[in-house]
């Protein structure tokens, strides 16, 4: 590995990306490059586990809607870093270099109990996950904002259609165009509200992904066949509310078509369940 670089505190928006950037570029040879378990080598993946760590949060503090990939990716990179670092760790003694006894018999008997109960450390051929319980309290404020936008433009539509019917006829149904805009809107709202109300449920299984959403006795079930080349990742979504710098989860299917699911899963736990989705899908 080469020599660690300094780590400048950012002062900026452009600052804390380019260190983001720069802590990237330092970690991407890792992913081609096969380390020795020795001291220096783990020293050194500390050391830069050390300064990514820094980057999350400033990168945090500034980041804008543009940044949330960058921001994802670090995250990711982050967690590969920490497992590496895991897996050339457990024979060593981090003082010395020697064998680590203790902590070898320790992780044999761990794995002895492991066999026992019949548990692998194989990768699951199928996972489901809780992505959201749903919040009642959220939906209720857009369906409440979604409800009066439509409300004031019906009212507004039918003043200005009666209106303008008077001076021009039929032609004033040429309006309805204009404010279908507006009721597009706020029927999306309603969805929101919907899907932020519900809650939603994955299950991975035989190269078919299960989205199911569940509000009361309603459940409304989606199925995705995934392809070999089918990966999951994090996007920035097409429609999300001013400000927020939610994330949702996307997978392209066996015909190359992106799916979205899990905007309002929580943000802390989007890039382990993408994690976990593309270990079965690399596996399988």
């Amino acid at each position: 590995m080469e020599n660690m670089q300094h780590y400048s505190e950012p002062t900026s928006r452009l600052s804390a990306r380019s260190n983001a950037e720069r802590w990237l570029t330092r970690f991407a040879p890792l992913l081609e490059t096969s380390l020795e378990p020795d001291v220096e080598t783990l020293r050194q993946l500390k050391e830069l586990r050390q300064e990514g760590e820094k980057c999350i949060p400033e990168l945090s503090a500034w980041a804008t809607e543009d940044d949330q990939i960058l921001l994802a990716t670090l995250r990711d990179a982050l967690n590969h870093l920490k497992a590496k670092e895991a897996s050339l760790r457990p024979s060593l003694d981090p003082r010395t270099g020697a064998l680590n006894l203790t902590e070898l018999r320790a992780k044999i008997a761990e794995a002895s109990a492991r066999q026992e109960l019949g548990e692998t450390e194989v990768v699951p051929k199928s996972l489901e996950l809780l992505l959201t319980g749903g919040n009642l309290m959220a939906a209720a404020g857009i369906g409440m904002f979604g409800l009066f936008w439509n409300s004031f433009t019906l009212v507004h539509a039918t003043f200005m259609i009666g209106g303008m019917w008077k001076a021009f006829g039929p032609m004033a149904l040429f309006l309805l165009a204009f404010y279908s805009l507006f009721f597009g809107a706020g029927f999306m709202m309603a969805k929101n509200a919907l899907d932020t109300a519900s809650k939603e449920e994955l299950l991975l299984q035989e190269g078919t992904l299960t989205i199911r959403k569940t509000l009361g006795f309603w459940v409304r079930a989606k199925k995705i066949v995934l392809g070999p080349q089918s990966r999951v990742g994090l996007e920035v979504p097409q429609v999300r509310q001013k400000g927020s710098r939610a994330m949702v989860i996307t997978v392209n299917d066996a015909e190359g078509k992106s799916h979205q699911f899990g905007l309002t899963a929580p943000e802390h736990l989007k890039s382990e369940y993408v994690r976990q989705l593309n270990a079965i899908l690399a596996a399988s």
